[in-house]
């Protein structure tokens, strides 16, 4: 009798590729909740007519693609590479993100918008078939991050949770895994820590009263130039970012309604701060956006009304640009 992949033993971790579509050893390991790798051909029949009406003769191979995506617990420490790799660099295989310090044990590392996105080496167990080897995906450049997080007393809502996807070119399994990081200390970052929200309203602080956000970060590129002969070029940026913080906030004002009907730029921060005197803390600021779908509020029943706005960032006209600015504080000497 065989023995089946079972789902916990297995683990993703990666590393930043010197070269697009050149394995990378894994330098850092994610655990995650949800796990999806996917190789893709581009599989066609051929089109002669040749024989009857039932079935094609051939089929053919037109492209490949490797896609990846992974739901996770965002934490304080271990995801600076994975922010540097949606936010893009200004030279290919660096670091985008810039770090300051320390103070008291405790480093910045602020990410802005960059012209370039780096690519990652994926290496993801599944199940450990086969055993002790991994399914590689290379060339992986991250096309969208999505942070989440809602109040849910006793409820998974209530740490944030980070959906990641990638798509890159090659696809192999059965390979013999490169590099061991290691995991650190669980530092969950909860709905609870929230100590900063700005909702574009400009109200008073008793008005922003906050009951769930989702932070989008959707990078576009050509997928097509995968497909370019003989190796595949490398997927480059060919429109704008996509950057949507949807905040679900208690109806107390109509200021968010009004400020959607007359297009009304506003201000966006979301900060979150370790309790204790850790120093660890995450900063999510959007200085100009405006609300790009309508403005949603309804009377469903007689609980609490709350208002939906979904925000678009704009460039903030800073050198560099930058629609998004995130800023973590924590341990970790480099990104």
């Amino acid at each position: 009798m065989g023995s089946p992949a079972i789902g916990f033993r297995s683990y993703w971790q990666f590393g930043r590729e010197a070269t697009w579509d050149a394995a990378a050893t894994a330098t850092h390991r994610i655990p995650f909740i949800t796990l999806a790798p996917e190789p893709n051909k581009g599989v066609t029949p051929s089109r002669l007519i040749n024989t009857g009406v039932d079935n094609p003769e051939n089929f053919n191979i037109i492209g490949q693609r490797n896609r990846l995506r992974g739901t996770t617990e965002f934490q304080y420490e271990n995801f600076l590479r994975l922010i540097d790799a949606v936010m893009g660099t200004a030279s290919f295989g660096s670091n985008g993100g810039t770090t300051t310090g320390p103070v008291s044990t405790i480093y910045t590392h602020t990410f802005k918008q960059r012209a370039l996105l780096n690519s990652l080496t994926n290496q993801a167990s599944i199940g450990d078939v086969p055993a002790g080897q991994v399914e590689r995906l290379q060339g992986s450049k991250v096309t969208e991050l999505r942070l989440a997080g809602s109040r849910a007393f006793g409820g998974d809502e209530g740490v944030a949770s980070l959906d990641v996807a990638t798509l890159g070119r090659t696809y192999a399994t059965g390979v013999s895994p490169t590099g061991t990081p290691t995991v650190p200390t669980y530092r969950p970052v909860l709905f609870s820590h929230l100590t900063t929200v700005l909702d574009g309203s400009g109200d008073a602080a008793d008005l922003r009263a906050l009951w769930s956000f989702e932070l989008t970060i959707r990078n576009t590129i050509a997928e097509n130039r995968l497909d370019v002969m003989p190796n595949g070029l490398e997927p480059l940026r060919n429109g704008w970012t996509e950057i949507l913080l949807k905040l679900e906030t208690e109806y107390q004002s109509k200021t968010l309604r009004d400020r959607y009907l007359a297009l009304t730029e506003g201000a966006l921060q979301l900060i979150f701060t370790e309790p204790g005197v850790t120093g660890r803390r995450i900063t999510l600021d959007i200085p100009k956006a405006n609300q790009v779908e309508p403005h949603s509020l309804g009377v469903p029943d007689m609980d609490v009304l709350r208002q939906t706005s979904m925000w678009r960032a704009k460039s903030d006209g800073g050198s560099p640009a930058t629609g998004i600015t995130i800023t973590v504080e924590n341990t970790e000497s480099a990104i």
